[in-house]
């Protein structure tokens, strides 16, 4: 366990024990005024409902609060360093079902872990560089309903393992490297329930919001 979560358990139980701040347990109250602290989000109704990590205030101690956070359905994480340490704590949200990372660092190791987050439908990730070994852990995201790639360099290998998401409706991938034809095709054909929609733009930037670009035909 890591200190920071190993301390909120431990004030929870010592100060407030099992009692609730409003619709809140102890634990959860205190990790939403660590996460507000921090300058992230936090939205709940009778129990946590999303959360959003913002930028380096973060660090990789913090992603042991989603051990704690069974309810929330959206996650939203923006520049803190998405690893496959982060991904396996992610995993034990069972409600997840939305999930945004933007991160210019994150590379797509871990993602299989995700396939635990059996309510996970929305999957976002921009400006990601995938490693050449990520493609499977991709294929195994089988609950996913909708997919957002965007201004991500990657690999023919990943469209390829793309096809096995039989339960997509929506696939959306901006990529920052030229994909051939033929792959983008296969794709098409293999997932003839989904809207798939492609676009190739090399000059996507996170710095530079360019208007949409051209969409591949």
């Amino acid at each position: 366990m890591l200190k920071v979560c190993s301390c909120i358990v431990a004030l929870s139980a010592l100060f407030v024990g099992p009692n609730c701040y409003g619709q809140l347990t102890a634990t959860e109250e205190l990790i939403r005024a660590e996460v507000l602290r921090l300058g992230g989000d936090w939205e709940s109704g009778d129990s946590p409902v999303l959360v959003g990590f913002w930028g380096a205030s973060f660090e990789q101690k913090h992603f042991e609060f989603f051990s704690h956070l069974k309810t929330v359905k959206t996650l939203m994480l923006l520049e803190v360093g998405v690893n496959a340490e982060a991904l396996c704590y992610i995993s034990r949200i069972d409600s997840l079902n939305r999930l945004t990372i933007e991160d210019t660092k994150f590379d797509g190791i871990g993602l299989s872990a995700l396939s635990r987050n059996r309510q996970l439908a929305d999957l976002t990730i921009r400006y990601a560089k995938f490693a050449s070994n990520t493609a499977i852990g991709l294929s195994e995201l089988t609950s996913l309903e909708s997919l957002t790639l965007e201004d991500v360099e990657i690999s023919a290998e990943h469209f390829k393992q793309i096809q096995n998401l039989e339960k997509l409706k929506v696939c959306t991938i901006t990529s920052v490297n030229f994909i051939p034809m033929d792959v983008i095709e296969t794709l098409k054909r293999s997932l003839p329930d989904c809207e798939v929609n492609v676009y190739y733009d090399p000059k996507s930037a996170k710095t530079a919001r360019l208007p949409k670009p051209e969409k591949i035909r």
